[in-house]
């Protein structure tokens, strides 16, 4: 499911909203749903990917992190510093951090915006082939989203 709208629409307060960040009586959600979200504003981090990587998720599994790597053009990266990544692949190693935790349901905030048009091609494409619900809000369509579904936010009070 992908939302669109302008900037200043409330697609972000939206998905807080959704992933419990922000209160609201509004929404309710099966706590028995696991969920990762990946917010807009991505912190920096020191270290190496797979360093974070570790850090992040106890059960971490290297062979299925660098499968997720290679399937969006990270696998060359994984020894590097985070902080010589460009905002581009910091999105992307974000993103694995995300999809590898198999929740039932990623929540992803403008995943791409700093990403080329061959990246989000990648990216699009093992988000298609994934099996977990995928919420994305972005205000700029570069691709052609013909196997998601539009929502259009006019405004979140």
């Amino acid at each position: 499911m992908h939302f669109r709208g302008v900037s200043g629409a409330g697609k972000s307060s939206f998905l807080r909203m959704l992933v419990g960040l922000s209160s609201s009586s509004a929404i309710n959600r099966n706590e028995e749903l696991s969920l990762a979200y990946m917010p807009q504003d991505l912190a920096p981090m020191k270290g190496t990917l797979l360093e974070n990587a570790l850090l992040f998720d106890p059960n971490f599994r290297v062979e299925s992190f660098k499968a997720l790597a290679q399937s969006i053009d990270l696998r060359k990266r994984l020894d590097d510093s985070i902080e010589n990544l460009s905002g581009g692949e910091l999105q992307k190693f974000y993103l694995i951090l995300v999809l590898s935790s198999k929740a039932d349901i990623i929540v992803l905030d403008e995943p791409v915006s700093a990403m080329d048009s061959l990246s989000i091609d990648l990216v699009l494409n093992t988000l298609d082939s994934l099996e977990s619900g995928v919420f994305i809000v972005a205000h700029n369509i570069n691709r052609d989203y013909n196997k998601l579904s539009f929502y259009d936010i006019k405004g979140i009070s």
